[in-house]
C-alpha cells in the first residue's frame, strides 16, 4: 500500500511525515537535522530581501565545537552570541539589557562578577571598570562603584559617587586608606572598653 512521506498543496507548502536530514546525517533522531562535517561550518542563514550580506546566521563549527548567533550589516558582523558545546559557557559581543528580570548567579565555590579593561595603554585616573545605578525617576545615573587606576601600572582603588550629580563620596586606594568627601559622623555609642573612634 502507498504511505505518503511528502506532500506539497496548491500553494507550494510542503509538509514532510518523517524527520529532516541536511548533508546526509547518519541517523534522523530530531525533526531537523544538519549533517556538519569535520573542520566545516554549517548553519542557516536568514536573509534580508534575498540579499546575503544582511542577515542572521544561526551556525556550528565542527572544529571549534561552538553554536554561533551572528547578526551580519552590509557583510560586516555586528553581533554575535556563542555557546561552547564542551562547558556550555555563553559569549556576547555586544550589550545585554534585561527587562523586567533579575540575574541570578549560583556557584558552589562563590559567584564571582569579573570586569576585565582590555585597554592596555590604561594610566593614573583611568577607570578599569565601573557599576552604575541608573533611576528612572530622576532619568539618570544616580550614583556609581568604580574601580580608577592610581598608579602607571594599574595598580587601582575604589571609588565610590552618589547623587544626580554623581559625585565623589568616598575614596578607598591601592594601600587601603579611605578618604570621605563630607563629613563622618559616629552614633549610638554605647558605655564599654570599646571606641567608637580609634585614632592613631
Amino acid at each position: 500500500s502507498w504511505v505518503k512521506h511528502f506532500i506539497i498543496n496548491s500553494s507550494g507548502a510542503a509538509t514532510f511525515a518523517g524527520n529532516i536530514g541536511v548533508g546526509n546525517p547518519t541517523v534522523l533522531t530530531h525533526a531537523l537535522n544538519i549533517n556538519v562535517p569535520s573542520g566545516t561550518t554549517k548553519g542557516i542563514y536568514f536573509m534580508d530581501s534575498g540579499n546575503d550580506h544582511y542577515g542572521t546566521k544561526i551556525q556550528y563549527t565542527e572544529a571549534t565545537n561552538i553554536f554561533s548567533i551572528i547578526q551580519e550589516e552590509n557583510n560586516v558582523q555586528t553581533g554575535s552570541f556563542s555557546i561552547e558545546r564542551a562547558n556550555g559557557n555563553a559569549t556576547f559581543s555586544g550589550d545585554i539589557t534585561v527587562n523586567g528580570g533579575d540575574i541570578n548567579l549560583n556557584s558552589a565555590t562563590g559567584p564571582i562578577i569579573t570586569l576585565t579593561d582590555t585597554d592596555s595603554t590604561i594610566g593614573v585616573d583611568s577607570i578599569i571598570g565601573h557599576i552604575a545605578f541608573v533611576g528612572t525617576e530622576i532619568g539618570g545615573e544616580t550614583s556609581r562603584i568604580a574601580s580608577v587606576s592610581e598608579t602607571a601600572g594599574g595598580e587601582a582603588g575604589l571609588r565610590f559617587y552618589t547623587g544626580s550629580s554623581v559625585t565623589q563620596a568616598l575614596q578607598l586606594d591601592k594601600d587601603q586608606n579611605a578618604t570621605f568627601a563630607g563629613n563622618v559622623e559616629i552614633t549610638n555609642v554605647v558605655d564599654g572598653p570599646f571606641t567608637a573612634l580609634r585614632l592613631m
